[in-house]
């Protein structure tokens, strides 16, 4: 799943949970796999500025980076959730708990 975000947008984790991996991974720059428990992983692609670091546990709401500019285009947060590496629909997540807010991070 694709949202489109604005260029800075703050990122932010939509639950606790400790940072498996914070880097470049398979041709996208920032990306952010989060371990929130219970065989449950998010994925969050597309940033820049990272804010965290594997092996850094994070409270939600915890800003996880900023949105990258890709050109003209505007940038898009990719989103994945797995459950047992099964993927899964993220959008039950974005009810409760918006990843992407506009603005700056400070």
């Amino acid at each position: 799943m694709a949202a489109r975000t604005a260029s800075g947008a703050i990122v932010r984790a939509p639950a606790a949970g400790m940072v498996e991996y914070a880097g470049a991974l398979r041709g996208w720059n920032g990306v952010v796999i989060l371990d929130v428990g219970g065989g449950v992983h998010l994925v969050l692609a597309g940033l820049d500025d990272l804010a965290s670091a594997a092996g850094r546990s994070v409270r939600a709401g915890q800003t996880l980076g900023a949105m990258a500019q890709r050109g003209v285009a505007p940038p898009e947060l990719y989103m994945e959730l797995r459950k047992d590496g099964e993927v899964q629909d993220p959008a039950r997540l974005l009810r409760s708990a918006p990843l992407a807010r506009g603005g700056r991070r400070e």
